[in-house]
């Protein structure tokens, strides 16, 4: 087993923890809370690899200092705030440890399953719906927050996600420092892709909308579902009651993409969502961020 140190006590530290407890290969031998004035400097002498759920704005520190001390290192996204600290981590990288990030949709069957079925050459457009009642952000814009998981996902259905004409509203409605709702529209070939973001939303969307002239592909992350509507539009007018099909995924992503980073630590394997990875997907976010 791989002696593992979580670095990071918030909403999502607790969920990596309550994942890292179930996994095989994983041994959490040591929590740190930066809350409590912990870091880095306090972990075990024994630890070989820390999971990471902190601040973006604290990754760069955090991951510089892990690669110093010859640990494998998962970060969730972004796996920092700009190229510009990327650029910083790959001076750090050494070659025989796993430097992964939570591109956690990747792991998700949903995605897998719409890679697999839909046609894109022949998709129009795509919608994106990313909205929840989050906590105050100061130092990180929406775009910054949500898209890594966006610009990965249609990255992979897109085989190599082209950013052109890129237009993005910022809407400031209580926060003076960045915007608290971003709506994004780009093309990538013949695709329109058009994305809004906030937390400022009572509800709770993870909702994706993929538009072709013979069907209507939606995944709700939330319900863990994706539904097809074909044959919608018969050429003259919609089909109110269209051929509908739903796929219900019982899986857990998160639990998937921890299985993998381990897995990648003890067969010596090349991660799926690894430096270079994060890199390319860091590149197009900042595009997005102009």
């Amino acid at each position: 087993m791989i002696n593992t140190a979580l670095i990071g006590q918030g909403y999502w530290g607790e969920k990596l923890k309550n994942t890292l407890d179930i996994i095989k290969d994983c041994n959490l031998i040591q929590t740190i809370d930066i809350k409590n004035n912990q870091s880095i400097s306090d972990l075990s002498n024994d630890v070989e690899a820390v999971v990471i759920a902190t601040p973006a704005v604290d990754h760069l520190q955090q991951i510089t200092k892990a690669l110093q001390k010859n640990l494998h290192v998962y970060v969730e996204k972004p796996i920092c705030m700009n190229i510009q600290e990327c650029d910083q981590i790959a001076k750090h990288i050494i070659s025989d440890k796993v430097l992964m990030t939570g591109h956690i949709l990747l792991y998700n069957d949903c995605v897998q399953y719409i890679k697999d079925t839909v046609d894109f050459t022949q998709v129009k457009s795509i919608n994106i719906d990313r909205q929840n009642w989050g906590r105050y952000q100061h130092s990180i814009t929406p775009i910054s927050s949500f898209a890594p998981h966006d610009v990965a996902m249609l990255d992979y259905w897109l085989d190599g996600l082209k950013i052109k004409d890129c237009n993005v509203q910022n809407i400031k409605v209580i926060n003076k420092n960045v915007p608290d709702i971003q709506i994004i529209n780009f093309s990538h070939n013949t695709i329109n892709i058009n994305i809004k973001y906030t937390w400022l939303s009572v509800g709770k969307y993870r909702r994706v909308d993929i538009f072709s002239p013979s069907s209507c592909v939606t995944f709700d992350d939330m319900s863990k579902t994706v539904t097809s509507n074909n044959n919608y539009f018969d050429g003259q007018r919609f089909d109110y009651q269209p051929q509908q099909i739903t796929k219900h995924f019982a899986h857990e992503p998160l639990e998937k993409e921890m299985q993998h980073f381990f897995s990648c630590i003890k067969n010596n394997l090349q991660c799926r969502t690894g430096f270079e990875h994060a890199y390319k997907i860091t590149k197009m976010v900042d595009t997005l961020n102009d």
